[in-house]
């Protein structure tokens, strides 16, 4: 399955992020937090009431506090188990829908699948994740998944 231009751009500064903070892996959370950089993720949360600067530091503060760091010259950071996952989720939601280009909408809502991430757990205390899948789809798409008001 092939990754969308947006979706290789944020692995790709995912892992640059990682890199620099010599982290071991790229979770979901680092995910999630180079996702808070992104402007259509950014309009997607405003939209749904949320905080995406709220979001972002609740990340960090996560990341900084319980994430491990690789010696000095150690290789570069690795995929974390819950990243795979979330891309064989997120897989299996642009192949369902017809897709075979993996686009923000299913890699988001791969993370969300996650069981026991905190990723899902500040992202959920932030947003309505449905609301927040609907308005990215509608985003990417055009398609509006809102009631018709008459």
């Amino acid at each position: 399955m092939e990754l969308s231009e947006k979706v290789a751009a944020i692995l790709e500064e995912a892992y640059l992020y990682a890199l620099k903070e010599r982290y071991e892996y790229i979770t979901p959370e680092m995910l999630l937090f180079v996702l808070c950089e992104d402007g259509e993720f950014q309009e997607a949360i405003d939209d749904c009431a949320g905080s995406v600067v709220g979001l972002a530091g609740l990340l960090k503060t996560y990341m900084e506090r319980y994430l491990e760091k690789k010696p000095t010259g150690e290789q570069g950071p690795e995929l974390s188990a819950g990243v795979n996952l979330a891309f064989n989720y997120a897989a299996q939601s642009a192949e369902n829908s017809g897709h075979d280009v993996i686009e923000l909408r299913h890699l988001v809502f791969g993370i969300c699948q996650l069981k026991d991430s905190f990723a899902v757990y500040y992202l959920k205390h932030q947003v309505d994740v449905p609301e927040l899948l609907g308005r990215l789809t509608e985003m990417e798409t055009g398609d509006s998944f809102a009631e018709d008001e008459e």
